[in-house]
C-alpha cells in the first residue's frame, strides 16, 4: 500500500539477490524480516537479520539488503514520509 505519508510492500529475495547501496533523503524506513535471513550493511556495518527481527533505517543513510542464501528471505519494508502538510495546515500556520 503507499499514501502519502507510507508506504510499504513485501519482497522476496532470493538466494544471490540484493538491493544496491542507497539511502533515502527524505523517509524513514523499517523492515520486518518474515522468512529467511537477510543480511545488510547500514553505514558500514555489517548486519544479519534472521526471521522476526526489525531493522530501522534512519533518513539519509547508506544501506542495502542482501540474501546470499541458500533459501529465500522475503522482507516486509515500511517508509515514513515527514509530515505532509495539506493546504488548510500551511494556511494555519
Amino acid at each position: 500500500f503507499k499514501t502519502d505519508q507510507l508506504w510499504s510492500e513485501i519482497a522476496c529475495y532470493e538466494p544471490g539477490q540484493s538491493t544496491v547501496m542507497h539511502q533515502h533523503p527524505r523517509e524513514e524506513e523499517a523492515i520486518f524480516v518474515l522468512e529467511g535471513t537477510a543480511h545488510l550493511n547500514i553505514a558500514g556495518r555489517e548486519v544479519v537479520a534472521p526471521a522476526g527481527t526489525v531493522v530501522k533505517f534512519p533518513q539519509r543513510v547508506m544501506h542495502d539488503v542482501r540474501n546470499p542464501g541458500p533459501e529465500r528471505c522475503v522482507i516486509m519494508f515500511v517508509k515514513v514520509n515527514p509530515k505532509v502538510l495539506t493546504k488548510d495546515a500551511r494556511a494555519d500556520g
